[in-house]
């Protein structure tokens, strides 16, 4: 519930609850002063140009996988989803996905994850004046932007510290390689969260 009210106190602060000086409240009470907020950079690693091409969706869907390989596979998921009572809360949670998607759909969101970027999980970039980049989804681009990062990290920018954002051009979620899957591999999770 923290979070929740403390996201309802900075993004109304700014308009209807002005007159109520929340910024000034929050400052005595030591929750936010916009002066000293601490930014961690969290970026973003660029797609290896070597990685080994994958076959085509259809071939990696054609694979048997292993559902034990694939229960240990998915481990690498949990630092961005949740699936079942494990993860993060950053991506989709994948704990139905299995049931309520083809085998074809889900071999596509793991080896190519730009291809299909889910509603409400686009990436931005942000640029401080200072040299960070912090790479999440924008949860509030109000005065302070709220940015949430890959691990459930949440961070508020003030907008005086923000040089740019931009939207990203591809997915928050590394690609296969990044995250050492081959296409057994990739077959393996399938076969998983299939049976979950």
């Amino acid at each position: 519930m923290k979070d929740l009210a403390m996201w309802w106190l900075l993004n109304r602060k700014g308009n209807d609850w002005k007159p109520y000086d929340i910024e000034g409240g929050l400052k005595a009470l030591g929750l936010y002063d916009p002066d000293k907020v601490k930014l961690v950079a969290v970026e973003m690693p660029p797609v290896p140009q070597d990685a080994p091409k994958l076959p085509p969706f259809a071939e990696i869907a054609k694979l048997k996988g292993d559902p034990k390989n694939g229960q240990n596979a998915i481990a690498v998921c949990y630092t961005c989803h949740h699936v079942g009572k494990n993860g993060v809360d950053f991506g989709p949670d994948l704990s139905t996905f299995g049931r309520q998607q083809t085998t074809e759909i889900i071999v596509q969101a793991i080896a190519k994850p730009s291809a299909t970027i889910s509603h409400g999980f686009e990436g931005s970039e942000v640029k401080t004046k200072d040299g960070l980049t912090i790479t999440g989804m924008v949860l509030s681009s109000g005065d302070p932007l709220i940015i949430k990062c890959m691990g459930g990290l949440v961070q508020t920018v003030p907008r005086t510290r923000i040089a740019s954002v931009t939207k990203m051009n591809r997915s928050l979620m590394y690609e296969p390689a990044q995250l050492g899957l081959t296409a057994q591999g990739i077959a393996d999770i399938v076969a998983y969260l299939k049976g979950l």
